[in-house]
């Protein structure tokens, strides 16, 4: 989860910050205040606000959101032998299949493990009782978000255009079970402009090459016309 200290970072505070800056700073104090007292409303409605302002970059807010689509306290000190213990509950029958794996999902997430939180919820989604889940759909969307960004480490340029697909996909499946998601409206709005971002930079990339192309063959006409007149 991102700390207080990033988040204080990428506003460049300073004692002669401006109100506006404070505030927002306020406002994630509250909703990490919020999350450590189980207080879920209090952190979504601090979220709305904090969500619309300019000065905080999405992958910031996305851990936040993660935990405030939770209904449960989470021990950030994961390990992977209580993630093993929580794999033998949801093998076994029991009417708290759907809490035992968000749980799961929750704890590779705080313990950095986003791709097997993946993993994990696309094993299970495509059947009940998980399917009719709004909140595990959203975090396979936010996961999918999450890891499509660009990766110097594999040498993307771009956003994995199937990770974006599979959160959309995913988000508008959780907000068709929860429509009033101030999170997931939010997380679609983002797509969208991703979306937009995308083809512009594909137009941009093809004028580019036709550019080239008509360099191409200008410049192989007047080489062929100085050949004749040789």
């Amino acid at each position: 989860m991102a700390t207080p200290r990033s988040l204080f970072q990428s506003l460049a505070l300073t004692p002669q910050s401006s109100a506006r800056k404070i505030h927002i700073c306020r406002l994630y104090d509250i909703i990490q205040l919020s999350l450590l007292r189980n207080d879920l409303t209090t952190a979504r409605k601090a979220w709305v606000i904090l969500a619309r302002c300019k000065e905080i970059p999405w992958i910031t807010l996305w851990p936040t959101a993660v935990r405030i689509l939770g209904d449960e306290r989470f021990d950030p000190r994961d390990t992977s032998r209580k993630i093993e213990f929580l794999r033998d509950l949801l093998s076994r029958p029991s009417d708290q299949k759907v809490s035992v794996l968000k749980e799961i999902v929750l704890r590779y997430i705080i313990a950095g493990k986003r791709r097997e939180a993946l993993e994990e919820l696309e094993i299970y989604l495509p059947s009940m009782p998980y399917h009719d889940d709004a909140a595990l759909h959203a975090y396979a969307g936010l996961l999918s978000l999450y890891l499509s960004q660009p990766s110097q480490s594999e040498g993307q340029s771009g956003y994995n255009q199937a990770l974006l697909l599979s959160a959309e996909t995913n988000l508008h499946a959780c907000q068709k079970r929860d429509p009033d998601s101030p999170v997931v409206q939010h997380f679609l709005l983002l797509l969208k402009t991703l979306a937009g971002d995308h083809h512009a930079s594909d137009s941009e990339d093809e004028e580019a090459r036709i550019k080239t192309d008509s360099r191409s063959k200008k410049r192989i006409r007047r080489q062929r016309s100085d050949s004749i007149e040789l």
